[in-house]
């Protein structure tokens, strides 16, 4: 797919059609889908859900496989799209053992505690070679006074480092909202009485500061979560006072920061059926994930206007606690270098 993506425009436009999708994944036997997580009855669930159905178990993906309690979750800290899972034990009268796994070949292993001294607030993983593995996971937490602490982990020398160049403003913190990767940075949301992105470049182990479209950008009015789209930055605006309607924006140059609407999606004719769902993410060009209060997962064509697949999720969430995009393969990976 990613070779497709960098041969032209008309090449990479189109890896993000459905139909174009939907064939590749049937020819390359992929799973591609959204890893979700949530709380139920004071326990963590987890469900894969997909718009295609590759020939393979696409209901969920197991981590069976880790060295946990029987009958206890695993709390996923962070997902690849590639399919790498970064996740700590769910024992809470341990110290905990966190994880990188892949969970569709059900290889993994042991990391260090990143931080005893902080709750992390925005965990991040990002697989930057697959042959060999390369990958990096960003850390961040804050303390009540909000000044800003992240950590690093580069697989290349399997260790942690603390960078000081996180810096957050008075009374600013980071939304509960996922990231989104994209650009070569990982991008959060954070607020106070107006929204700004943060973005941490992967190469350059640096922090920047982004603005948000200027129309949605008062807290007080407007509801924004970071999405990607046909590979760009993008945010999905929900005004408070008319849930029904959606506005996406789209940054399509990264270099001049501009912002441009792309759609704007209603939700009001009733013969939808949509109700009380809420837009989470891009799953390709035409279509979104949503996620309603009835424990339901809907595939939603909003070109088209027509609901692709309506999925009840194992359990009744009372909590979510994450979505995670994956696009994944089932061929072995070395997970870590070997020592000579």
């Amino acid at each position: 797919m990613r070779k497709c993506r960098i041969l032209s425009k008309e090449c990479n436009a189109l890896t993000y059609e459905s139909g174009f999708m939907q064939s590749h994944i049937e020819r390359t036997e992929t799973l591609c889908g959204y890893l979700i997580q949530y709380w139920s009855m004071f326990r963590l669930y987890s469900t894969f859900v997909s718009n295609d159905d590759p020939g393979k178990d696409d209901r969920k993906l197991s981590f069976d496989f880790l060295p946990k309690k029987p009958n206890l979750e695993v709390e996923i800290l962070a997902v690849a799209d590639t399919g790498l899972v970064f996740c700590k034990s769910p024992d809470p009268k341990e110290q905990h053992q966190h994880y990188i796994c892949k969970p569709t070949t059900r290889q993994w292993e042991l990391m260090r505690s990143p931080d005893r001294y902080y709750t992390a607030r925005k965990i991040a993983v990002s697989v930057l070679k697959s042959n060999p593995l390369c990958f990096k996971i960003v850390w961040v937490s804050h303390d009540i006074e909000a000044s800003g602490h992240c950590k690093i982990f580069d697989s290349t020398t399997w260790t942690w480092k603390r960078l000081h160049n996180l810096k957050l403003g008075k009374y600013e913190f980071f939304d509960s909202a996922d990231g989104v990767s994209t650009q070569g940075r990982w991008h959060w949301i954070t607020r106070r009485t107006t929204y700004k992105i943060r973005s941490f470049h992967l190469d350059k182990e640096s922090w920047e500061s982004n603005s948000v479209p200027k129309s949605c950008n008062y807290t007080a009015s407007y509801l924004i979560k970071l999405a990607k789209l046909e590979g760009k930055l993008a945010v999905i605006s929900q005004r408070r006072i008319d849930a029904e309607l959606l506005e996406i924006w789209t940054m399509d140059s990264y270099r001049t920061k501009y912002w441009s609407k792309k759609y704007t999606i209603g939700f009001g004719d009733p013969k939808k059926g949509i109700g009380s769902f809420t837009a989470m993410s891009f799953y390709n060009a035409d279509t979104l994930l949503m996620l309603d209060d009835d424990n339901r997962a809907m595939f939603y064509d909003f070109k088209k206007g027509q609901i692709t697949r309506l999925i009840t999720l194992d359990k009744e969430f009372e909590c979510l606690w994450s979505v995670s995009f994956v696009h994944t393969d089932y061929e072995p990976i070395q997970m870590r270098k070997k020592l000579l």
